[in-house]
């Protein structure tokens, strides 16, 4: 909702260009930040990880299942997430959201 003061919704103003489309940019990690990845992986006691966040497609839900298989992570799903893995995928640990499993800690 937009609320405007009266003064202004009865006085004309000239006409404005049409604001350009709206272009979704995707972050994504350096090869630098992949290298560091690798490494805090390959040197982790008990990696976990919690997936979730928007923007997922589905290339990218199964990249991510390949990569989660090809360094056997175990992988829990964030609270309205848990479609970001199959919930039947060998990797998939559960969901952690709200009333998270104590053995997680």
């Amino acid at each position: 909702m937009l609320a405007l003061p009266e003064d202004m919704l009865t006085e004309a103003v000239a006409a404005m260009p049409a604001a350009t489309r709206y272009q979704r940019v995707a972050a994504s990690p350096s090869g630098a930040q992949i290298e560091k990845l690798r490494e805090l992986l390959a040197h982790a006691k008990k990696p976990f990880v919690i997936a979730g966040g928007s923007g997922w497609t589905e290339e990218a839900t199964r990249d991510f299942a390949r990569f989660a298989e090809r360094w056997q992570l175990p992988v829990g799903c964030a609270f309205r997430y848990q479609d970001t893995l199959n919930n039947e995928h060998p990797n998939y640990a559960g969901d952690v959201g709200l009333g998270i499993n104590p053995a997680f800690a």
